[in-house]
């Protein structure tokens, strides 16, 4: 299986990744729950600032080609 998948993630006020969403598929669902699954884990965002200077909570568009090996 191989492909590439865009995708989503939600960045919290803490600046850790609250969720991710699939926003183009590979056309495999395996692929698409490894992506998730590994740039959650990996992710190290940092927490936008709002006008007033405090932590807002933001989103992260990504791109990523991945394959798993048969």
């Amino acid at each position: 299986m191989a492909g590439t998948a865009r995708f989503n993630l939600t960045i919290g006020t803490r600046g850790t990744v609250t969720g991710c969403t699939i926003t183009r598929s590979t056309g495999h669902a395996p692929l698409g729950a490894a992506t998730c699954e590994m740039v959650t884990r990996r992710a190290r965002p940092q927490a936008a600032h709002g006008g007033t200077g405090k932590p807002v909570a933001g989103t992260y568009i990504g791109v990523i080609t991945r394959q798993i090996p048969k």
